[in-house]
């Protein structure tokens, strides 16, 4: 999300707008508040408010007024940052409606993996997407885009079933940016784009397409550009360990077999896994660090990896068991 700028955006057109189509970002005052060096204390009392209440707001669970965001805003403005509050929200798919088309652009240079990593890394990925969008991987069209230099790892894709964009320079984000576009552009919003890059200047197509009615995913790698990490909300980030931590967590369901347990048990289970690998920490790709277990479980079976099951009898049990 991208929240600090020098740059301020005009509405030029100034046609109405609804306020229903934008909402707060939250994560906006975090920021405004690490830029200044102030603690959490410090920054509540320069606004006048109770500590827990700027807590509440950077989290999300509730909203400033227009007056606690007009002191904010001239508190930022004070030290030469000018803040923006608030992104247009997402389009939202009519109930029963879900998404039929699967577009993906791999950009190699922006996110360059080596040609003997790529059949793993793209396995663990496919199996992530085919199970959060399954009828959009059942029609997909999978690009990636090249320059010199890389002649492996584009066979390796190739064999994947990636179609080649060669291009002859080093800067191939313009072409990235019009292939997406002309790719999306006839049913945008029965679309999933999934951009695979770490460049920043993909942040305005980013943005732009989202606002047309495409689902857009970013898979960033560790050294992605801020920009381009902050053009989508944290439900449509994919960490580049995204689909690993994901994929072991579901061997850990499998495990399970289906078998009554409980949260708690649950909880015991993936702390085992995590000291034995810890690259497959959920911490590490965005979950809390309170309770993350459980966070990432709640995800899993809101995206549709897992079927979570309660005892009428007994509350605490749960049955925990792969979708389908």
């Amino acid at each position: 999300m991208l929240i600090i700028t020098k740059k301020v955006i005009y509405n030029k057109a100034m046609t109405p707008v609804q306020p229903s189509s934008y909402m707060f970002v939250s994560q906006s005052l975090l920021q405004i508040r690490d830029a200044l060096s102030m603690s959490q204390s410090d920054m509540a009392s320069a606004l006048g408010v109770p500590i827990n209440t700027l807590s509440r707001w950077e989290i999300g669970a509730t909203s400033p007024s227009a007056n606690s965001l007009a002191a904010v805003h001239s508190l930022a403005v004070d030290a030469g940052i000018t803040p923006e509050f608030f992104r247009r929200r997402p389009q939202e798919l009519p109930v029963g409606r879900s998404r039929s088309r699967l577009v993906v652009a791999w950009d190699l240079q922006g996110a360059l993996v080596s040609a003997e990593d790529i059949p793993f890394q793209w396995g663990l990925t496919w199996d992530y997407l085919k199970v959060r969008f399954p009828e959009a991987a059942a029609s997909s069209l999978m690009r990636v885009f090249t320059v010199p230099g890389q002649g492996q790892e584009q066979q390796q894709l190739e064999s994947l079933g990636f179609g080649v964009w060669r291009h002859s320079g080093q800067d191939v984000a313009d072409d990235i940016g019009a292939q997406c576009r002309s790719d999306c552009e006839e049913e945008p919003e029965s679309t999933v784009l999934v951009l695979v890059s770490g460049d920043g200047r993909l942040a305005d197509l980013v943005r732009s397409i989202s606002a047309d009615g495409v689902e857009v995913l970013v898979w960033a790698p560790v050294d992605a550009d801020t920009e381009l990490v902050e053009s989508v909300d944290a439900d449509h980030l994919v960490r580049w360990s995204e689909p690993y931590v994901v994929g072991s967590f579901l061997l850990l369901v499998d495990n399970l077999s289906g078998r009554p347990t409980t949260r708690a048990r649950f909880s015991a289970e993936c702390r085992k896994l995590v000291r034995d690998n810890p690259y497959v920490d959920p911490i590490a790709i965005g979950f809390r660090k309170r309770n993350p277990y459980g966070a990432l479980l709640d995800w899993m079976v809101e995206h549709g990896f897992v079927e979570l099951r309660t005892d009428r009898t007994n509350p605490s049990s749960i049955t925990i068991a792969r979708h389908g």
